[in-house]
């Protein structure tokens, strides 16, 4: 029987291949993560955890403020409501 011809060094696949890496999910990993940042950036106009941070105890703040408005606006119409009965 013949032996298959050895393979070259030319030939032999690099070990450590950056396209395959040695446990199938670095690269799926890193495309999904800039897809996350893509998708954070397109809408809100950043990626920045610190930032996005800000922006969400800045609404939360707002809305606490609107409700806080409106509660004191109703308390205040009921107290008018019972003076005058």
């Amino acid at each position: 029987m013949d032996k298959p011809p050895a393979a070259s060094k030319d030939t032999a696949p690099p070990k450590g291949n950056v396209d395959e890496p040695s446990d199938g999910g670095l690269l799926t990993q890193l495309e999904a993560l800039y897809a996350e940042r893509e998708r954070l950036h397109s809408a809100l106009g950043t990626a920045d955890s610190g930032a996005i941070l800000a922006m969400v105890q800045s609404l939360r703040s707002q809305l606490e403020s609107v409700y806080e408005d409106r509660f004191n606006r109703f308390c205040a119409g009921q107290d008018n409501e019972s003076e005058s009965a």
